[in-house]
């Protein structure tokens, strides 16, 4: 029900429908890094979702041709944001004995929005968007990042540091063309 409402404020909310599908008890460790890597793999072999589009869409519908008008530049897949998600993802995995079993649906969020932006990369409108969209749950994951620490003050100081330098990246560097 809520992502019908949220979908009749935006359409790229029905990318919400694939939350429901995950089982939240278990967390797999090595299938969510194989599927990050085979989403890079992908991208760097210029795998492209709209020729994928085209076996079933006709070349000559809004869709393909809003897409194809949003092709012009590719994804910076690399960019310091992703690579902060990834170190993110990475703690949560070197200390996922310690996270609650409860918010695995967490994590599954946050590395779904890692392999949209590569994934999706050739058609960066589309892949900034959804990886940003989804990217959001790292408000509820960050303070959990002080709850998995074995010592809680290596992580204060991530949670601070990596606040720190998020709020840099999405307000002062934005802001002053740094």
């Amino acid at each position: 029900l809520c992502i019908f409402i949220a979908f009749l404020f935006h359409k790229s909310a029905l990318v919400f429908l694939i939350v429901p599908i995950f089982n939240t008890k278990k967390f797999r460790s090595a299938f969510w890094i194989f599927l990050i890597l085979i989403s890079y793999i992908l991208y760097f072999l210029n795998f492209s979702i709209l020729n994928f589009l085209t076996l079933f869409i006709p070349q000559s519908s809004y869709i393909i041709v809003t897409i194809k008008n949003h092709m012009d530049v590719s994804a910076n897949v690399f960019n310091i944001n992703q690579l902060i998600r990834i170190f993110i993802f990475i703690y949560f995995l070197l200390n996922l004995k310690r996270y609650d079993s409860t918010k695995y649906i967490l994590l599954k969020i946050y590395a779904i929005s890692i392999i949209l932006l590569p994934f999706l990369g050739n058609i960066s409108v589309l892949a900034y968007r959804l990886s940003e969209m989804l990217g959001t749950i790292i408000i509820f994951l960050l303070p959990e990042m002080i709850s998995v620490s074995k010592n809680k003050k290596i992580g204060y100081f991530f949670f601070i540091l990596l606040v720190g330098m998020l709020f840099f990246l999405n307000n002062i560097h934005n802001n002053f063309g740094f």
